[in-house]
C-alpha cells in the first residue's frame, strides 16, 4: 500500500501479484500531511472538503469530508488494472479485482456515509468504463469476465438529507485476507465444497444482510448474495442436500424474522420459504434426523422468552406445531444426540433455575434433562462418545468454571475436569480426534486464548492463543479439521472483521518432525503417536510405528516377541538384549556371553576374552584349541593383582560377522528407526 505526495496522485494496492492504482478525480493537488495515525490532504477535493487516508494492514480507509451538502452527491476514483488483475466483480455492494483463476485479491468494501449525528447510510458503487461480473456466485473456479479496458471509472452514489450535513465519505480499498465488513452475532456454516458461508451479524448500530464466503484453499473471502433483510441471534443449519436454511433473527428497530431463507451454493442466492409462524431470536435450531427442523423458544422483541417449539420440512416448506417446553429458553443451546433426540440446555428462562430438556422426535414430547449451572453464553458440545459437554457461560454473576458432561443413557449430570480459565461467549468446536477445541470468549478479561479438552483423559491442556482477544465470535471446523475463527468484539467492545485459523496438527499416523506437528504433540519414529510411548528412547520396548514393531502406526505397543533388539552387544563376550516381554516395557537387563563362547582372541570367561594361546583361532564349536602362554598383546595376567586386562583390538571381523548374523536372524535393532521426541510445543493458532 503506497500513498501519494499530492491529493490528485494515485494511490496503489497490490496482493498475490494482482495490482490497483487509484486516481480521486476532481482532486486538488494538495501536499499530504500525517496527524497521528492519518493522512490528511486538507481542502483535497476542494472548498474545504478534506481527504483523509487511514491505512490498515489490509488497505486504506479513503474518508472525504463534506461540510456541506454538493450538487451532486457523489465520489468518482479512476481506476488502473495493472499487472495481475483479470475481472471485476461487482455484489451486494461490494467491488472485488480478481485474479485469471477468479479469486478476489483486492476490493471496495461496501462503502457508507456517517452524518453529523453519527447515524451510518449506505452508500452505492457502480462501474463506467469496464464489464463486470455481477453474478453472487461464488467467483473461485468460474471464467472470469474480461473488463475490456485496463482503466475504468468507480462511482460512489449515496442520498442524505442536506440537515444532516458535515458528513464522511467512506470506501474502503483493501485486501481480501479479511471478511469485508466487522461482524458479531453472526453464523458461519460449512459447506459441502468446504467453504464457509457467513451471514447477519451486528457492528453497531449497524445490522447487515449481507453474507459472504471464505475460500480455504486461495484462503480469500468474496462477497455472495445478501439476505431480505439485515438480522443477528439467527441461526444456520445446513441441509443434507448442501443447502443452508437460515431462521429468524433480529433486526433494526425490534424487528424479528418469522420466514425462513434458503441459500444455493452454486447460485450464491437466497429465497424465501414457506409462510411466517412465529417471529423470533435467540432461538435454536435443530436438524433432526428425518431432515425436519426443530425451532425452540427464543424471544420476539422484549421478554419474556419463548416456551414454544415448531417444526419446519424444508422439502414440502411447511411448519407444523409440536409440544412446548416445560419451561421457557432463549439465548440456550441445543445439540442433537446420537439417538435422533435433542438435548436444550440453559439460557435465559426467566427463573433462578437453569433446567435442561430432552425432545423426542418420535413422541414429539419433552422431558426433563436435569439442570445445568448456565444462563446463557456457554456451549453445548456433542462428543464422539455421546455425551454432551458443557463449557462456561454466566452462572451466580460471574462465567463458570466448572464444566459438565451430559450422559443421556442414565439421564444424569457429572462434573468435568475445571477449565483453565472460566469464560463466557466464547466457542467450543469438537476437533477430528474427539478432543474439544474451546476459544476466546470473557472471563476477568477479554480472553485470547484457547484451550483444548480431551475426554478421554478428562482433562484441559493450553491451546495457545489467537492474535485477537473477542467475544461473540463464530467457530466453524473445515473439511480439512482446521478450525476458522470469525469476527466478534474486540477489548475495545469493536467489532472486528479479522478471521484466525487453529491447526489441531496432524493426525496419528502421520509423519512428522517435531511434536508440534502432531494433533497429540507426541511425535515418536517419525509419526504422530498416541502418547508419549517412552519418549522415543531407543533402548525400551515401546514402539509406535509398524516398521519399529508396533501393532499400527501411531499406536503406542510394549514389544514382547523377540524380534526386537532393544541393546546391542558391546563386545564379543556381551549378548545384546531383545524386547521379549520379561522385563515389561523395560529392556532386560544386561546379560553376558556364556563361558566358553568364542571371541577375538579366544574364548569368554566371565564376559572377559581370554586368550588361548592360539591367536584367536576358533574350532568348529566355537572354542579355541590349545593353551599355553598368550603372546605379546594379547590378555594377560598383571602380577601382584591377578586382575585380566584386554589389549585394543586389532581385528574387527567378528563385530562385523555378528551384524550380519543379526540380520540373517530378522532382529531388529530397537534404535535404529526412532527419533528423540522433541519439547513439546504450544498448538498453532495463524491469521
Amino acid at each position: 500500500m503506497s500513498l501519494p505526495a499530492r491529493a490528485d496522485g494515485a494511490f496503489r494496492l497490490q496482493h498475490r501479484g494482482v495490482t490497483l492504482a487509484v486516481t480521486l478525480l476532481g482532486a486538488s493537488p494538495t501536499a499530504r500531511e500525517t496527524i497521528e495515525d492519518l493522512v490528511v490532504y486538507r481542502s483535497g477535493y476542494g472548498d474545504g472538503r478534506d481527504v483523509i487516508h487511514r491505512v490498515t494492514e489490509r488497505g486504506t480507509e479513503d474518508f472525504v469530508r463534506f461540510p456541506h451538502a454538493p450538487s451532486d452527491p457523489r465520489l468518482r476514483y479512476r481506476i488502473d488494472l495493472a499487472d495481475g488483475a483479470a475481472g471485476l466483480r461487482l455484489v451486494s455492494r461490494t467491488l472485488e479485482v480478481l485474479d485469471a483463476a477468479g479469486a478476489p485479491r483486492l476490493r471496495v468494501a461496501p462503502p457508507y456515509v456517517v452524518d453529523a449525528n453519527g447515524k451510518r447510510h449506505a452508500a452505492s458503487l457502480g462501474v463506467e468504463g469496464c464489464a463486470f461480473d455481477a453474478s453472487p456466485a461464488p467467483p473461485w473456479g468460474r471464467p472470469v469476465t474480461s473488463p475490456g479496458a485496463r482503466s475504468c471509472v468507480v462511482r460512489v452514489d449515496w442520498d442524505v438529507e442536506a440537515s444532516h450535513y458535515p458528513v464522511l465519505v467512506d470506501p474502503s480499498w483493501e485486501t481480501t485476507g479479511e471478511m469485508s465488513v466487522p461482524r458479531q452475532l453472526h453464523t458461519a456454516t460449512t459447506l459441502a465444497n468446504g467453504r464457509v458461508l457467513v451471514a447477519g451479524g451486528t457492528s453497531e448500530p449497524a445490522i447487515y444482510d449481507s453474507a459472504e464466503l471464505y475460500d480455504p484453499g486461495t484462503e480469500t473471502w468474496s462477497t455472495t448474495g445478501s439476505l431480505s433483510g439485515p438480522r443477528r441471534w439467527h441461526t444456520a443449519t445446513a441441509l443434507p442436500d448442501g443447502r443452508v436454511v437460515v431462521v429468524g433473527g433480529h433486526g433494526y428497530g425490534g424487528t424479528s424474522y418469522g420466514v425462513p431463507e434458503i441459500y444455493d451454493p452454486t447460485a450464491g442466492t437466497w429465497s424465501p420459504m414457506g409462510s411466517v409462524v412465529v417471529e423470533r431470536n435467540g432461538h435454536s435450531t435443530s436438524l433432526l434426523q428425518d431432515g425436519r427442523l426443530l425451532v425452540a423458544g427464543g424471544i420476539k422483541n422484549t421478554p419474556p422468552s419463548f416456551d414454544t417449539a415448531v417444526l419446519f420440512d424444508p422439502m414440502t416448506e411447511s411448519w407444523s406445531s409440536t409440544a412446548s417446553m416445560a419451561v421457557a429458553h432463549s439465548r440456550h443451546r441445543a445439540r442433537v444426540l446420537q439417538d435422533g433426540r435433542v438435548l436444550v440446555t440453559g439460557g435465559l428462562t426467566g427463573t433462578s433455575m437453569s433446567p435442561a430438556e430432552l425432545y423426542d422426535p418420535a413422541s414429539e414430547t419433552w422431558s426433563a434433562a436435569g439442570q445445568v449451572q448456565a444462563w446463557g453464553g456457554h456451549t453445548a458440545t456433542l462428543l464422539d462418545d455421546g455425551r454432551v459437554l458443557v463449557v462456561g457461560g454466566i452462572f451466580g454473576g460471574a462465567p463458570n468454571h466448572a464444566p459438565a458432561l451430559y450422559d443421556p443413557v442414565t439421564n444424569t449430570w457429572t462434573g468435568a475436569a475445571q477449565i483453565l480459565q472460566p469464560r463466557t461467549d466464547h466457542t467450543a468446536t469438537l476437533l477430528d480426534d474427539g478432543r474439544v477445541l474451546v476459544v476466546g470468549g470473557r472471563g476477568a478479561s477479554l480472553l485470547a486464548t484457547a484451550e483444548i479438552y480431551d475426554p478421554v483423559a478428562n482433562a484441559w491442556l493450553e491451546a495457545g492463543s489467537m492474535e485477537t482477544q473477542r467475544e461473540s465470535h463464530v467457530a466453524c471446523r473445515l473439511l480439512d479439521g482446521r478450525v476458522l475463527v470469525s469476527g466478534g468484539a474486540n477489548f475495545d467492545f469493536e467489532e472486528v472483521t479479522s478471521a484466525e485459523i487453529f491447526d489441531p496438527g496432524l493426525p496419528l499416523g502421520t509423519p512428522c518432525t517435531e511434536a508440534a506437528d502432531c494433533a497429540s504433540t507426541f511425535c515418536v519414529d517419525g509419526l504422530c503417536c498416541e502418547s508419549a510411548c517412552g519418549d522415543g528412547a531407543s533402548d525400551d520396548c515401546l514402539a509406535c510405528s509398524l516398521a519399529a514393531g508396533s501393532s499400527a502406526d501411531g499406536t503406542c505397543d510394549m514389544l514382547t516377541d523377540g524380534s526386537v533388539e532393544c541393546r546391542p552387544a558391546a563386545d564379543d563376550c556381551d549378548v545384546a538384549e531383545v524386547c521379549d516381554g520379561t522385563a515389561g516395557a523395560s529392556c532386560p537387563a544386561d546379560a553376558l556371553a556364556p563361558d566358553g563362547t568364542a571371541c577375538e582372541t579366544g574364548v569368554c570367561n566371565g564376559g572377559i576374552c581370554e586368550d588361548t594361546g592360539e591367536g584367536g583361532a576358533r574350532s568348529e564349536g566355537g572354542a579355541s584349541p590349545g593353551g599355553g602362554s598368550p603372546p605379546s598383546g594379547h590378555q594377560r595376567v598383571e602380577a601382584g593383582c591377578g586382575c585380566r586386562t584386554a589389549p585394543p583390538r586389532e581385528s574387527t571381523w567378528p563385530t562385523w560377522l555378528g551384524a550380519v548374523a543379526l540380520g540373517a536372524l530378522g532382529l531388529r535393532r530397537r534404535g535404529s528407526t526412532r527419533k528423540p521426541r522433541p519439547a513439546p510445543k504450544s498448538a498453532k493458532l495463524s491469521a
